[in-house]
């Protein structure tokens, strides 16, 4: 818990947070602890590694109270720090900074790289502000040779094309969920959807941008908000508005319940045999299967309260 002084409007007078990174298949998710800047502000880091290890390696060593004297100066000073320690890493790694400040009026501030998102909500689990997936989709200026690797989409970044559940939400009357697949997405036309990022730490940066976004949510009113940043290990598993995410928001539960749904059934609305062939034969519609990998799973939850 923490205690902001106050300001000319709003008061921020309690913070309560929580962290958890759960490791599957590559180890690479990274979740810091808060860092306490001053009284006034405190940032949460969250990275999602891939391909070599040596630039999540970095990531893991990097040193928390030099991170903390850059936050002081400007969010700049403490992005460009690990852009350039990062920058000639063969691997690469999503960034996502989350930082609350009260200096002045109360706001969020987000800035990342990549598909490790943060998302904001107020006291009605309404969302007030996020971030946005760096990929081929989202990121249309970006050329598409630059993306990683080609992949199947099962990106939750809007609903219609990411995995949801059949039914309403985790209904235990069927443990399904519904998986969008090439060739039978119209938006698209059938195109293999490309999710991997167009922006990274790392790659040597030969073939990725580096650029990092920004966004600032200003809270104006009284009441909580919530905080919830996660890996794509959570995102490509439970879409924002899911309503798990209505209850005590701990990072611990969030991830226990993503682990839970990787290891679901999924059913496979017209599943072509072969993905990559438009007119390859289907699945039957009912054809149900387990997803073959489960990825990292990591995030940040943090619940301010407002008077």
């Amino acid at each position: 818990m923490s205690s902001f002084i106050e300001n000319d409007n709003l008061t921020i007078t309690n913070i309560e947070d929580s962290y958890f990174e759960d490791q599957y298949l590559s180890k690479q998710d990274v979740a810091f602890p808060p860092l306490i800047i001053n009284d006034n502000h405190r940032a949460y880091l969250l990275f999602d590694g891939h391909s070599d290890n040596d630039c999540i390696n970095v990531i893991r060593n990097l040193n928390k109270d030099k991170l903390k004297e850059l936050l002081e100066k400007s969010t700049k000073d403490c992005m460009d720090h690990i852009i350039n320690l990062t920058n000639e890493c063969y691997g690469g790694a999503m960034l996502t900074l989350v930082e609350i400040n009260s200096i002045n009026n109360p706001f969020i501030k987000i800035t990342w790289l990549g598909d490790s998102l943060a998302y904001v909500y107020n006291q009605n689990n309404e969302i007030i502000g996020s971030s946005h997936a760096h990929n081929i989709i989202d990121d249309p200026n970006s050329l598409p040779e630059k993306c990683i690797i080609n992949r199947v989409s099962i990106s939750s970044t809007t609903q219609e094309d990411g995995i949801t559940q059949k039914l309403n939400y985790g209904d235990d009357v069927n443990p399904y969920y519904k998986l969008i697949i090439p060739f039978t997405n119209n938006k698209y036309s059938g195109e293999i959807h490309k999710i991997a990022s167009t922006r990274s730490l790392g790659h040597r940066g030969i073939f990725l941008s580096n650029k990092y976004s920004e966004k600032i949510i200003n809270l104006n009113e009284k009441g909580k908000f919530k905080i919830i940043s996660g890996s794509d290990g959570v995102w490509d598993i439970m879409h924002p508005k899911d309503k798990f995410l209505h209850d005590k928001v701990i990072a611990r539960n969030i991830v226990k319940e993503c682990r839970v749904r990787w290891r679901k059934e999924w059913i496979l609305p017209n599943y072509r045999k072969n993905i990559y062939d438009p007119n390859s034969e289907c699945w039957p519609i009912d054809t149900t299967t387990t997803m073959g990998d489960q990825d990292d799973i990591c995030c940040i939850c943090s619940v301010i309260t407002l008077n």
